[in-house]
């Protein structure tokens, strides 16, 4: 049996894991909404779905894509500037409810939860 010792001083301005020691395994949980978030969250993509006209199926495509970029697993950047873009493109009058979706507390959580790398590039993207 090894007799390690470790000897670790964190400081500073600094955020994120540590982790000491040999053999360690590091794992992420995934991030859990309470009922009232995951409800919250529903709420808005409801209101912004009532916003859109009936018969526009292509900003219902773009929703539903946000949504998914959203909800499904770790969030993806990539798409939610995507929609947010084309919004502001097409549908200039629902660019902004598109903005306050994404910049809502129930979404800047799921994103931190992800990890301070995404969280920083959230805050570059959208300036939240």
């Amino acid at each position: 049996m090894s007799d390690n010792r470790f000897r670790v001083h964190v400081g500073g301005d600094l955020s994120g894991n540590v982790v000491v020691g040999a053999n360690n395994t590091v794992t992420n949980a995934p991030v859990r909404l309470t009922a009232g978030e995951a409800d919250d969250l529903a709420a808005l993509f409801a209101r912004l779905r009532a916003q859109l006209g009936a018969e526009d199926d292509a900003a219902r495509a773009k929703v539903d894509d946000l949504e998914e970029a959203i909800t499904d697993g770790e969030p993806d950047l990539a798409t939610m500037e995507s929609v947010r873009n084309w919004f502001g493109r097409r549908m200039p009058r629902l660019a902004a409810s598109v903005s306050e979706l994404i910049l809502n507390p129930v979404v800047t959580k799921l994103v931190g939860a992800a990890g301070a790398g995404l969280a920083a590039e959230f805050t570059r993207r959208f300036g939240g």
